[in-house]
């Protein structure tokens, strides 16, 4: 579990429509801008809600954070407290009261209560990848969420470890020890948007 709902949403949000490598990216920006350094090292706290508030929505783009995430990320922000107020309820609720936030939707909700909640059950609807790799796996054959889901569901209330071994064996080199999987290319003005 991270140490606040906020890190675990603020996470979650940067992670939106992009690859592993540009919310990475975005999020070690975000920290070094918005987050606290710790003391002897050359490391950043995770920014709290207060710190994001005051980062200007220009600045968010430099740091590689759109605009639609980052007006979501803003909201997020304003609400800091009532997130905060999220660990109190079941994780089915906090899932539903997440999407009541303008720009987040399930596969955001569900992330937010998996790091934020230790929520085991919580599936990655609407991922690009997950989808292919369940199905590919427990089933032979490629499917969309309706089918990872189905699949899934005898798993229930461990979904989201099972998603998160098949995704590990699947990028390590498959289930079978075959190739290496191979992430999508991430174009140059995506890695770097500052400078474009």
């Amino acid at each position: 579990k991270t140490p606040t709902v906020f890190e675990a949403y603020a996470s979650a949000v940067i992670e939106q429509l992009v690859t592993g490598f540009e919310s990475r990216a975005s999020i070690a920006r975000l920290r070094r801008e918005a987050g606290e350094p710790l003391p002897g090292t050359r490391l950043h706290a995770a920014p709290t809600a207060e710190a994001v508030r005051r980062v200007p929505m220009w600045r968010m783009h430099e740091l590689g954070i759109g605009s639609r995430r980052a007006a979501a990320l803003r909201e997020g922000a304003i609400r800091g407290a009532s997130l905060e107020r999220l660990r109190a309820v079941p994780p089915d609720v906090a899932i539903e009261k997440l999407q009541s936030i303008r720009g987040v939707g399930p596969w955001t909700a569900n992330a937010v209560a998996r790091d934020a909640f230790g929520y085991a059950d919580a599936v990655p609807i609407g991922d690009f990848h997950s989808p292919y790799v369940v199905t590919s796996a427990l089933t032979g054959e490629e499917g969309d969420d309706a089918a990872m889901l189905e699949v899934l569901e005898p798993f229930r209330p461990h979904r989201t470890r099972v998603v998160l071994l098949l995704e590990h064996s699947f990028v390590r080199g498959g289930l079978d020890g075959g190739p290496r999987w191979r992430p999508p290319r991430v174009d140059p003005h995506r890695r770097f948007p500052w400078k474009y």
